[in-house]
């Protein structure tokens, strides 16, 4: 009762209250993978306590609602290999981010970003096919990037992602999308976001793509997946004539 109250204001703790950070840090409560509620009931503590052996990272997820958190497609990796995600979705949670950079000696390390890395958790054959695959769709990474341009900051092969072709993340040190927006909504002008377009090559619509030999349709192939991973992840997107445009012409090809 007393966070359902007091939860926000909480939340502005740790960067007004900086010699209290910790103590207020064991106070919050968010909502998480390990439970399929929007409740805010999951405290950083019993994250620590279910962690994988071997994990050193607090994974977690800042998202406009907890329906979009909830379904990201960054979840993808966590869900197969069993690890909790805590999952962010108030509009302070991303001004919180700044300040709350660890708890119990754990860093805080957010799932949209390029550096995230959990090769500790895979095997060692499933290093080498994956090396493999990378290594046979460079070519389709490059005439991905030749399209894009600088639209983009940089394309390359992901494999955390399950039943999704591609996403967008950004660097570790570049502002998120849930700050822009923050930012955006307090009338601030932020930085434009320049996103790596990552993509599966283990998907059929990638597969399908890489396999496109003219270089008309592969594009409108790369808009499509490119517009899918935009709308997931900002909820809108430029330009959506070209988006559309692809999805028609595809339509009407098949």
């Amino acid at each position: 009762e007393f966070w359902k109250e007091f939860g926000l204001v909480m939340k502005e703790g740790p960067a007004e209250d900086m010699a209290n950070k910790d103590k207020i840090a064991g106070l919050l409560r968010f909502a998480s993978t390990h439970v399929d509620s929007s409740e805010q009931t999951i405290s950083l503590a019993s994250y620590v306590e279910r962690m994988k052996e071997g994990q050193d990272k607090i994974y977690y997820l800042t998202a406009d609602s907890y329906a979009a958190a909830k379904n990201s497609p960054h979840l993808e990796q966590f869900k197969a290999k069993g690890i909790e995600v805590v999952l962010m979705y108030d509009r302070i949670d991303e001004f919180l981010m700044n300040y709350l950079t660890e708890f119990d000696g754990k860093q805080f390390q957010s799932i949209t970003k390029a550096g995230l890395d959990l090769s500790k958790f895979e095997g060692e054959e499933e290093k080498e096919k994956q090396k493999e695959t990378e290594e046979e769709f460079k070519s389709v990474v490059e005439r991905t990037q030749a399209y894009l341009g600088d639209r983009v900051k940089e394309v390359r092969t992901t494999f955390k992602l399950a039943t999704t072709p591609a996403v967008v993340v950004t660097d570790d040190f570049e502002m998120g999308t849930q700050m822009a927006k923050l930012l955006e909504a307090a009338g601030q002008a932020a930085p434009e976001v320049k996103y790596i377009f990552e993509i599966n090559p283990e998907h059929a619509l990638v597969k399908q793509m890489a396999d496109e030999a003219d270089e008309e349709a592969f594009g409108r192939w790369v808009e499509v997946l490119l517009g899918q991973a935009m709308l997931a992840e900002k909820g809108s997107m430029e330009d959506p004539s070209q988006f559309l445009g692809a999805i028609n012409n595809l339509l009407t090809k098949g």
